[in-house]
């Protein structure tokens, strides 16, 4: 072999340069530059023992390991230790959202069906309480008011029978069996007139209105403040009896809910302050507030439920309404936590990740494990699954370019 060429494996640098040009997989000049640089400084020769480049990009164990040298390492800089403990004061932003509470949602509907005639409202519209929002046509409330007024007209008439059968029966004019049967009709009369009010009451018809006329539309008016969160028919349709027409949410009563990791869950609890906020919103839109209860139980995207007690009442803080996104931001004391520098710490694919140490075969072997990352310190991160081996505190980086180099040598 000639002392111009240094044999990788049966082919020399530029052979091995071309194929990765070839393959297309390095695309930064300067990237490749470095990590070849590390590879040529850890190479001493064929008699060298060191590793060649093959080594480094071809003969780990796994698609997550780095096999290297002790002069590689020292070229990258690379230092290991274990992960800190200490107590630390930070704080957790998390995102969710205002939910209703149950008696904040509201079905509204007419107790009687029939031909929707008119429809006031649409999705999102702000509604007041008494509101009219939908007219809906049933013959059947004309025939309780025309039974109302009929049956009122004849209770006059009734009630004067049943006082002059009493003063008959009193002077011993007439029989006590006839003074009762008025009396009695009279009373069955009251019954009749009060069961229809009653029912026309049902309808959102008035006694005060039936004596203006007979009508002969249901309007529909809604029973809470808030806003329209659907509406389920239309003009045209025919509904039938209790069936719901609008869907009403109102704020008075709802829920700020955040949503918190699986790996957050020691760090909250009730009665901690939080900052909550429209998600979009600035630092004017901030509202204080406390943790009112956490969810005992973990949702299947593996996040949790914290309800939040915002000082201010829901229904007055501009511009939030039930179904909005918010944001929070909870300080918390965490006591042995453990930290990681934050160059040391990498993110891929909404993952975080270090470089763990470990032998084999006599040989340093880097291995990239997924941490699970719960908050920031300083120039820390906290984590909550501590690797048992020595971490890589120094030179991460350098490892990170050679790593991703030997993905797409693999590739």
């Amino acid at each position: 072999m000639k002392n111009n060429q240094i044999d990788f494996q049966g082919s020399t640098i530029k052979n091995k340069f071309s194929q990765f040009i070839h393959f297309g997989k390095v695309l930064h000049f300067g990237f490749l530059a470095l990590v070849l640089g590390l590879l040529f400084a850890g190479c001493g020769g064929k008699n060298g023992g060191d590793a060649t480049a093959a080594e480094v990009v071809q003969t780990a164990q796994s698609k997550d390991t780095l096999k290297l040298n002790a002069k590689q390492v020292s070229n990258a800089g690379i230092s290991v230790g274990p992960v800190s403990v200490g107590d630390v004061s930070t704080e957790i932003q998390l995102m969710g959202v205002v939910e209703a509470s149950p008696q904040g949602r509201v079905s509204v509907g007419s107790l009687l069906g029939g031909m929707v005639k008119k429809i006031a409202v649409k999705a999102g519209d702000v509604v007041r309480e008494g509101q009219t929002l939908c007219a809906i046509e049933n013959l059947t409330v004309v025939d309780w008011q025309e039974g109302y007024l009929t049956a009122e007209a004849d209770g006059f008439v009734l009630a004067q029978e049943a006082e002059r059968q009493k003063e008959l029966y009193q002077n011993k004019a007439s029989s006590l069996k006839v003074y009762q049967q008025a009396e009695s009709a009279w009373k069955g009369n009251l019954a009749k007139r009060e069961a229809l009010l009653q029912r026309l009451g049902s309808v959102g018809i008035s006694k005060e209105q039936v004596k203006k006329g007979i009508q002969r539309l249901i309007w529909v008016k809604s029973s809470s403040a808030g806003v329209v969160e659907s509406v389920l028919v239309h003009e045209g349709q025919t509904v039938s009896d209790n069936a719901n027409l609008v869907e009403v949410v109102s704020n008075s009563g709802a829920q700020w809910v955040l949503s918190g990791f699986e790996a957050q869950t020691s760090l909250v609890r009730v009665g901690m302050k939080v900052e909550m906020g429209p998600a979009e919103g600035g630092t004017s839109s901030v509202v204080n507030g406390r943790v009112a209860a956490v969810s005992p139980s973990i949702q299947s995207d593996r996040t949790w439920k914290i309800y939040c007690a915002p000082q201010s009442k829901l229904g007055r803080v501009d511009g939030v309404r039930v179904g909005q996104a918010i944001k929070g931001r909870i300080a918390v004391q965490s006591n042995n936590a453990y930290l990681l520098p934050e160059s040391s710490v990498f993110q891929r694919d909404g993952k975080h990740f270090c470089f763990v140490k470990s032998i084999l075969n006599q040989a340093d072997v880097y291995v990239l494990t997924p941490i699970v990352v719960v908050g920031n310190h300083e120039q820390s991160v906290i984590i909550s699954n501590p690797p048992k081996d020595p971490v890589v505190l120094k030179g991460a980086y350098s490892l990170w370019m050679m790593w991703d180099a030997q993905q797409s040598a693999e590739e």
